[in-house]
């Protein structure tokens, strides 16, 4: 029998044809929750024209996979990144809002990077020893992270922020 990891990571993208298996990605029963909660969780329109969080996922996995330099990652650093670009939003499930109008998602990094340790140690195995627990938390901290880039550029003094 397959283990749900290797099943997981045969669904991301790779030579030749450079796409996620949606369909095999939905096979994973968390997974397939999480993708119908994301396509019935709106964002702000703001920052996020494309509508609900799976739209917008879809949309990021396709741009990664066309990037020349994520294909010409080594297969783990291809496929950590492939699965926090996956996975980058989940959190948004359980912090989107509507506050004075418009629809907001506070501190959806950390959330999310908790969903998918969680998520990762627990149904997918990764656990025990220090590789698979290496992949886990690169995982996890660019689900964490994924906003910082754009809020360091909103703040006062960006190369200062960098810094902390």
């Amino acid at each position: 029998m397959t283990s749900p990891l290797k099943k997981l990571i045969a669904c991301l993208p790779c030579p030749p044809l450079w796409t996620y298996n949606w369909d095999a990605l939905c096979d994973l029963p968390t997974l397939k929750t999480w993708f119908e909660r994301m396509a019935q969780t709106p964002q702000s329109p703001i920052w996020h024209g494309e509508g609900d969080v799976m739209t917008h996922t879809h949309m990021v996995c396709d741009a990664l996979c066309k990037l020349g330099s994520f294909r010409s990652l080594e297969a783990t650093s291809r496929d950590t990144l492939a699965l926090a670009a996956l996975l980058h939003d989940v959190g948004k499930i359980k912090t989107t809002r509507l506050e004075e109008g418009e629809w907001k998602a506070p501190h959806h990094g950390p959330v999310g990077a908790q969903m998918v340790r969680k998520w990762l140690w627990q149904e997918m195995g990764l656990c025990g020893n220090p590789e698979m627990q290496a992949f886990r938390e690169a995982v996890c901290m660019l689900v964490r992270h994924h906003t910082t880039p754009i809020h360091m550029m909103d703040g006062n003094n960006p190369s200062a922020q960098a810094l902390k």
